[in-house]
């Protein structure tokens, strides 16, 4: 759209460009109409304004201003420009400008304006576009219809006042001269303000941590016209799910929801939601801006937990009003302080069929120590551990993939499958990458010409079998001790990479993701702090130390600390460790090895004695 410039500057040039001389010859076939619209709401609008000609038209001046029938205030011009056969014939100068306070625009056009004055017209014609005039409404919700006139008016608009004219053959032709000014309308339809939508979502069922069944995220959309302070949901659920969850998302979050209160009525029949945009001081005005599909809230929706085998089952979503909660909510958005009555469009989620055996599948995937799918993972502040991940099936797996996060604190070293059913079998495309304190893998077994369908057995009857281990190395600092860092399954993860990756098994073909998580962590243990040769724990080293290193042996008393016990450091708590200390106390004997017999220490050496006694730091 051209410019709208300055009155002030602008129209004494169109004037001079325009005095043409009037003549009385009546020129029944020249006219300018204006076209008859309809919008919607705060939808903007336009207009064309069309020409019959019957001689050349060398430029024109049109004066619009829009009146009878619309509400003081309710209808604003926003542009005027030249359009179709005016830029067709390549007009040289074109000059609008909108004058507000008389609710009107006007628009002067040359054809042929700068050298080298090529003689551009607009040739004779009938219905030829030749201008658009651009509106809206404006001010609060619109709640009636209503129908205005766009009419032309003469003398009218701009200092000096311009009338509307066509210029043929150096004439200004006018309604003076028979030019037929035709006006026309623009028509208000009553606007849906709001519009609530439930998106329908399927996919392939996946285990939700805190609930009983498949999952799936509905998002709830909306499209509204106009800012939106808040909003009540109440949705009903029917069919094969329940909702387990409703809460503010997308746009709604964005915007920066203060207040939401949110309910799960009936056993997951239901869930209703208020949301306040501004709830709080300092009172920054925050609302939802206009658009179309604007997700503002999401409905977690669980199915059956017991599949049957190639089917699919769809869980309703549908709006209602009067129905939920005590006292009934209606679904409603707030616009201006006013409580609107949206439009309502119901969706649904379908869980997809997955592979199942009498009715519950018997898939899992465990993480746990090396020493089997039970056993813990623990290591001193600075240590290194494996991390190591299991697999549950009923039925033969073709493939894994894994996506594993790690609390940030711990440091992520390789991954291997050596010593596992995958590395037994021979899986022929492994790998891996970490990043952003994750880990994601891939492994299929049979990936390679001459393709002889190898898979990993399943263990229905046995224990689970190991898919592989990563080292991690535990923080080497004294405030982790006696935490346990989280590692957690999570579907979704990127590690180095930008593609999300599910946990699945590949089965008959199949992406199976109704698989059951057991996640663990890595506890950080006590580092065991004593004093070499202070079998007795009375923090000093002397003859009755070695007195009790011969009661541990051979009378059986009971020691606080067997690596305290272990002067010289061999391993083993024997006659050997009593002789060793009497030799350091009295014949000048080398000392016990670290940590010593002045502090409490760690011991340095690895080996199979507790010590009951560790501290953390």
């Amino acid at each position: 759209m051209t410019t709208i410039t300055a009155r002030a500057a602008v129209m004494p040039s169109v004037l001079i460009l325009f005095c043409f001389v009037s003549v009385g010859v009546l020129h029944a076939a020249d006219s300018f109409t204006i076209g008859n619209q309809t919008i919607t709401g705060l939808t903007p609008g336009s207009s064309t304004v069309s020409m019959d000609n019957d001689g050349d038209v060398q430029g024109f001046v049109l004066a619009i201003q829009h009146g009878a029938g619309s509400p003081v205030g309710a209808i604003e011009l926003t542009g005027f420009d030249a359009s179709g056969a005016t830029l067709v014939a390549g007009a040289e100068l074109v000059v609008g400008e909108l004058f507000p306070a008389d609710s009107g625009a006007t628009l002067g056009v040359v054809l042929d304006a700068t050298s080298p004055f090529s003689g551009q017209v607009i040739p004779i014609g009938v219905g030829a576009e030749v201008a658009t005039v651009f509106y809206q409404q404006s001010g609060g919700p619109v709640f009636d219809e209503f129908t205005c006139d766009i009419c032309f008016v003469d003398g009218v608009l701009n200092d000096p006042p311009l009338s509307n004219i066509q210029v043929q053959v150096g004439l200004s032709i006018g309604a003076g001269e028979g030019l037929q000014l035709n006006c026309g309308t623009v028509t208000t339809a009553v606007p849906s303000l709001t519009v609530f939508d439930i998106a329908e979502v399927s996919g392939p069922s996946t285990v939700d941590s805190g609930a009983s069944g498949n999952c799936l995220d509905v998002p709830v959309l909306m499209d509204n016209i106009q800012p939106v302070q808040g909003y009540v949901l109440a949705i009903e659920v029917s069919g094969a799910g329940e909702a387990t969850s409703i809460e503010a998302s997308g746009a709604a979050t964005a915007a920066g929801v203060e207040f939401q209160a949110a309910a799960v009525l009936g056993g997951g029949t239901g869930v209703t939601l208020g949301v306040v945009l501004d709830f709080l001081a300092p009172f920054g005005g925050q609302t939802i801006a206009p658009g179309a599909g604007q997700e503002i809230a999401t409905v977690t929706v669980c199915g059956d937990p017991n599949c049957v085998d190639g089917t699919s089952e769809t869980a309703s979503l549908a709006f209602v009003d009067g129905v939920l909660d005590d006292p009934p909510l209606d679904n409603v958005a707030v616009v201006g302080g006013f409580s609107l009555n949206p439009d309502l469009i119901g969706g649904s989620a379908t869980f997809e069929g997955v592979v199942c055996s009498g009715g519950t599948p018997d898939l899992s995937f465990i993480c746990a120590g090396s020493d089997g799918p039970a056993s813990p993972i623990e290591g001193i502040p600075g240590s290194t551990v494996d991390v190591c991940f299991y697999y549950a099936a009923e039925t033969n797996v073709q493939g894994f993939q894994l996506a594993v996060c790690f609390d940030c604190n711990l440091t992520l070293g390789e991954f291997s499958i050596d010593g596992s059913i995958v590395d037994e079998v021979g899986a022929e495309f492994v790998n891996y990458s970490t990043g952003n304190c994750q880990m994601v893998a891939g492994i299929l077994l049979d990936a390679l010409p001459p393709f002889d369908g190898q898979t990993v057995p399943p263990t229905t009857g046995g224990d689970p079998l190991l898919i592989g281990c990563i080292d991690v190395t535990i923080p080497d600092d004294e405030a982790f001790c006696d935490a346990c860092l989280d590692v957690e399954f999570c579907s979704g993860a990127t590690g180095a990479g930008d593609v999300p990756i599910e946990n699945i098994m590949v089965i008959d073909f199949m992406s199976i993701q109704l698989i059951q998580f057991i996640d663990c962590c890595v506890f950080v243990a006590p580092i065991p702090m004593f004093i070499r040769s202070d079998c007795n724990d009375d923090d000093k080293s002397d003859l009755a130390d070695g007195a009790t290193i011969l009661g541990f042996q051979f009378f059986g008393v009971e020691v606080a600390c067997e690596d305290a016990c272990d002067v010289n450091d061999d391993g083993k708590v024997n006659l050997a460790d009593s002789v060793y200390l009497l030799n350091y106390l009295f014949k000048f004997g080398d000392p016990p090895p670290a940590p010593g017999v002045d502090v409490d220490g760690a011991d340095p050496t690895e080996d199979g004695l507790d010590c009951e006694a560790a501290v953390c730091g």
